[in-house]
């Protein structure tokens, strides 16, 4: 009993040292630090108007927590989910005005913003996680270690795209922007966002190696309210990716009944940062739950990538349909 006492005193101490690391306050716009207004505000990834309160339950969604051997979901108030500290309140305001105070619509510049905002949060997170001190005695280190591992690898490829988004922001050239989305009948169980590491398609066929030395294929994605109590998944990317086409193809093969839960699974094996409407949650089966959590958790595990098919695996979880055709300016 004593033992337990200290370990979790011991985890509760590195989980505040964690968030104090994450909190660190940086304006990730590309005019920074010039031109800079106000202060450093908490920016959500995932609109909050619109966006998480479409899917919460009395003001609270679901998050990831990841602090134990097997990932929970628990509640979090929607004014709390999502937040970086990575603009300040000027540029937040103006640089998102068009995606936020506005309905969203699927043209390059707002799949550019959505894209933008995904690569600046990532970006921030490596940043931050490298930058964790892992003391001796840290409960489950090895997730710390492998987390760390990961953020090294992709900082500087992240780095790169930002830096070209952010010129291409300033020029208002938004003519590299590249997306494809998919509608669908109602507001999905789920938002979320991120840049997934893409090695395998669809199909199981290998489209690049995660551990080679050149730079990885950036492409960031997002699943999010959209017009009239309907939904969109968002895949974009800027500039030129053979890899990305090759994994938009292979989804836009897929019938188009088992789109959805494709891309849940995708969403739970490749993101961290994702919410979910607890009512949706709630209502899957036990066995459901496991199977999704285990795919979460796929993202942490002891093996240095670990890979899950991203095939059918008979988990029907997606209660809501594809709508239309998609949308995009990708010839696939």
């Amino acid at each position: 009993m004593r033992n337990h006492s200290r370990e979790m005193k011991k985890l509760n101490e590195e989980i505040r040292n964690i968030r104090k690391t994450f909190s660190k306050k940086e304006c990730l716009h590309p005019d920074a630090p010039h031109n800079c207004r106000g202060r450093i505000v908490k920016a959500h990834t995932v609109q909050k108007r619109g966006g998480l309160t479409k899917i919460a339950d009395d003001g609270h969604v679901l998050a990831p927590n990841s602090y134990k051997a097997t990932t929970e979901f628990t509640r979090i108030g929607i004014n709390r989910a999502s937040t970086f500290t990575g603009f300040r309140k000027y540029h937040d305001d103006t640089l998102f005005a068009p995606i936020e105070k506005f309905p969203l619509n699927l043209t390059r510049r707002h799949a550019f913003l959505l894209a933008f905002r995904v690569v600046s949060h990532e970006f921030f997170l490596k940043r931050r996680a490298v930058e964790i001190q892992i003391p001796d005695g840290t409960p489950f280190p090895e997730i710390m270690l492998k987390y760390q591992a990961g953020a090294r690898l992709a900082i500087t490829d992240l780095e790169t795209v930002h830096q070209q988004m952010g010129k291409a922001l300033k020029s208002c050239r938004f003519r590299d922007s590249n997306y494809y989305a998919v509608e669908f009948d109602r507001v999905p169980g789920m938002s979320c966002s991120g840049t997934p590491c893409i090695e395998f398609d669809f199909h199981g066929n290998r489209l690049q190696s995660l551990n080679r030395q050149d730079a990885l294929e950036i492409i960031t994605f997002s699943i999010l309210p959209f017009r009239e109590n309907r939904g969109v998944a968002v895949f974009a990317w800027f500039g030129k990716s053979n890899v990305n086409k090759r994994f938009i193809k292979s989804l836009s093969s897929l019938p188009k009944n088992d789109i959805p839960d494709a891309l849940v699974r995708f969403a739970f094996q490749s993101l961290e940062n994702m919410f979910l409407a607890p009512t949706w949650w709630n209502n899957l089966s036990d066995a459901t739950k496991e199977r999704l959590t285990i795919r979460y958790d796929s993202s942490f595990g002891q093996d240095e990538f670990a890979f899950i098919d991203l095939r059918p695996d008979g988990v029907r979880s997606a209660q809501w349909k594809v709508t239309g055709k998609p949308r995009t300016n990708v010839a696939v």
